[in-house]
Formats: C-alpha cells, structure tokens, sequence
C-alpha cells in the first residue's frame, strides 16, 4: 500500500495524493468507507501516516482518520486505539479534528 510504503519517505506528495483521494472516496456513506479498510495493511499505513514526521502527512493521516470514522461505528471501533493515540501526542488542534473517531 502506498501509504505505509518505505518506497515513497522521501516524497511525500505520492501519499498525500492519496490521501486526499481515499478521503473522497470514503465521502458517499458508511457501507464504503467499512469497505475501504477492509483490505491488508490499512491500520499499518494509517498509523504510518498519524505517526509521521512530516508534518503535512501526518495532518493527512488524522484527516483520513477522521473522514472513515465519520458516521461508521465499525471504524470508530476499528481505529480507536490509533485515534487515542493520536490525541495523546497532541498538536495543534489534533483532538478536535479526531472527535468523531473518539
């Protein structure tokens, strides 16, 4: 998955590209944003993203966090633990921009 992938640490416009398209695409309801992590390596490239050092990626990361928590209990529950996470380390405006993964 390109978002956890190694191959890309240098350039981060590759993951923050899709980012911003996964966010999108979790736009139309709860049924696809379940659906789009439904897949391998979603929790590892997403805590990859949260985690991350760059500061534009990491905001990707909580913002992607954020838009597949959004009305869909099965990914609050499925990313409770990352979104903690991510609360817990603080930042400029990091847990209000999670509160619904919360």
């Amino acid at each position: 998955m390109v978002l956890g992938s190694s191959e890309h640490s240098d350039d981060a416009d590759v993951p923050h590209s899709v980012a911003g398209f996964i966010v999108q695409l979790s736009r139309p309801s709860a049924r696809v944003r379940v659906h789009l992590t439904d897949r391998s390596g979603v929790d590892e490239a997403l805590a990859a993203l949260c985690t991350s050092r760059n500061p534009q990626l990491k905001q990707d990361g909580i913002r992607l966090l954020r838009a597949l928590g959004k009305d869909c209990p099965v990914n609050q529950e499925r990313f409770k633990d990352l979104a903690a996470s991510v609360t817990s380390q603080g930042g400029e405006g990091t847990a209000p921009r999670i509160e619904e993964v919360t």
